[in-house]
């Protein structure tokens, strides 16, 4: 009896396991400053994941609550289950091995943020680009960890001469200091978001991107998108329920009304770090 007690046991203890239990509520990390995509006020959260991720919780009957946390910890907090979603990501094969994506719910390209004085010519590849910062003596920015689209992935992980170029910082509010003081030639960006925080409006407050302009630059042709990533962790029938959701966003045209809203109507912002 004892035996077939304790066989009973491992048994359920690998159903659990594998099977896990089915959440009402998602724990969703969302960055505080991250506009559009997301941002917090003192009205609370806004932003086009934001109404994104609100439609689909009413569409499935499933709830959730904001941790912020800073975005290496939860990159592995959501490898480990503990965090379900976090939101404005890229898609990248590393990634892959811990998230599920449900999206994109945009497609850009990536932008090369310089000074408005540093507009200049169209860069057609790397190699000129890293003429201009050999003149120049200075550097591109470069947020550690963020993954831009799989060819510039590529270029920063194997061009070893241009990563001798390459300032990196833990956040993209560091690196727009840095190049306010002109000393890093700029970095890359989402283009719908660099574009979107230039045209914002802050209320009389001081704009971070009112000095910069997106240099025109042929160095990664590619569209990347920005997801959701869904840890491999939930269980299968709530991602297949928001992933389902997703899709009659896209049928039904409230995907396409949310982004128009948010390309055309800047709003109070901050600064993204991630």
């Amino acid at each position: 009896m004892k035996k077939q007690t304790l066989l009973l046991l491992a048994c359920l203890s690998v159903f659990y396991s594998t099977n896990p239990q089915a959440k009402e509520e998602l724990v969703v990390r969302i960055n505080e400053n991250a506009y559009p995509s997301g941002f917090k006020n003192a009205l609370g959260w806004h932003g086009m994941d934001v109404d994104v991720l609100n439609e689909l919780m009413s569409d499935t009957d499933l709830k959730y609550k904001v941790i912020l946390m800073p975005f290496k910890r939860a990159m592995t907090e959501i490898a480990e289950g503990r965090i379900d979603l976090i939101a404005n990501l890229t898609k990248s094969q590393q990634r892959s091995e811990n998230m599920f994506w449900i999206g994109p719910l945009r497609t850009t390209k990536v932008g090369l943020v310089v000074l408005k004085s540093n507009q200049g010519t169209t860069i057609n590849n790397i190699d000129e680009l890293i003429s201009i910062l050999e003149l120049k003596q200075q550097q591109i920015g470069h947020v550690i960890g963020v993954s831009y689209s799989p060819s510039l992935d590529d270029i920063l992980e194997h061009n070893t001469q241009f990563n001798g170029h390459i300032w990196k910082s833990a956040t993209r509010r560091q690196i727009i200091e840095m190049l306010h003081k002109d000393r890093i030639f700029g970095f890359f960006q989402d283009e719908f978001e660099a574009r979107s925080l230039m045209a914002a409006n802050k209320d009389g407050h001081i704009n971070a991107y009112s000095e910069f302009v997106i240099r025109e630059s042929t160095i990664d042709n590619a569209l990347s998108g920005a997801y959701f990533g869904v840890s491999k962790h939930l269980e299968q029938t709530t991602i297949d329920k928001l992933n389902r959701a997703f899709q009659q966003m896209q049928q039904d045209g409230r995907l396409q009304k949310i982004t128009e809203k948010w390309s055309s109507n800047p709003s109070v912002v901050g600064i993204e770090d991630n």
